[in-house]
């Protein structure tokens, strides 16, 4: 694995985690972990504890809960960064790959803000986002019902070099707004809307 986020982004998430120039960070986010695959992840990394990483996870709302769990799990709970709330463009920029596993995800725009920062991502067959993904080097999309060990071969993979920050920005921007628009619609669509009278 090789590390080296991008620009100021890169330098402040890589402080934020602790990061050394050779390790890479990977990104989780998420106001629900346990939807999103934050399980899935942490049983993956427990598979690569003698590979270089840091990882960050910011969004979900029972952070300390995840600390926690996370401290049990890893003897190393310092290569881990949970926090409630972080800047996404910090995450989007910041990080070398983003994982979204999730179980189910209409859109996930962690993803789109991701590729338009130029950095790849790593999601679940069921992030509607990965239709934007057109090349390999965008990232990849895990088969449905991934495993622990497969996960942790892909990360390992797809961290093995700094990625092409300008390039994977500028394929995704040549693609046009079109697909990026139809993604969010999408996403907007699948939020409901509460019950009146239910606030």
């Amino acid at each position: 694995m090789v590390g080296g986020g991008g620009g100021g982004a890169g330098e402040a998430l890589a402080t934020r985690t602790g990061a050394a120039p050779d390790e890479p960070i990977l990104a989780f986010s998420g106001r629900n972990p346990k939807l999103k695959g934050l399980g899935l992840l942490l049983d993956a990394l427990r598979l690569l504890q003698d590979r270089p990483w840091r990882c960050s996870v910011s969004g979900p709302r029972d952070a300390e809960r995840w600390r926690r769990r996370i401290e049990r799990r890893f003897g190393r709970p310092e290569r881990f960064h949970v926090t409630p709330e972080l800047d996404p463009l910090e995450v989007a920029a910041g990080a070398d790959l983003c994982v979204l596993p999730s179980r189910r995800e209409t859109c996930g725009l962690v993803v789109l803000e991701a590729l338009a920062c130029g950095t790849p991502v790593l999601v679940g067959e069921a992030v509607g986002a990965k239709e934007v993904l057109t090349s390999a080097e965008q990232g990849e999309v895990l088969p449905p019902r991934p495993r622990p060990a497969g996960l942790a071969a892909r990360l390992d993979g797809l961290a093995e070099a700094p990625p092409d920050r300008p390039r994977i920005a500028r394929a995704v921007r040549d693609r046009g707004l079109e697909p990026w628009l139809g993604a969010l619609e999408r996403e907007l669509l699948g939020v409901r809307r509460p019950a009146r009278g239910s606030a």
